[in-house]
């Protein structure tokens, strides 16, 4: 529709994204890209003691679209006119 696409992260929960999230936010922050942290329900399971294998494949019923104002103010000001 004649827009042009922006650029954007979807970090997903791994440990190495874990690990890195404050260099990653500093670093998606000095770039003023848009950025998704992806959750799973099943991390909180793992970490109270459950065995990975014994969990069911789950797939989401429920999304949930979180706008963060600045991000959406500094990706405006990026889009050329």
């Amino acid at each position: 529709m004649g827009r042009e696409r922006q650029p954007g992260l979807l970090v997903l929960p791994d440990p190495l994204f874990l690990t890195e999230r404050r260099r990653i936010a500093e670093l998606v922050l000095k770039a003023r890209l848009p950025t998704g942290f992806a959750r799973s329900e099943n991390v909180d399971k793992i970490l109270k003691g459950a065995k990975p294998v014994d969990l069911p494949v789950q797939q989401p019923t429920k999304f949930e679209l979180v706008i963060n104002p600045v991000s959406l103010i500094l990706a405006r000001g990026r889009r050329a006119a």
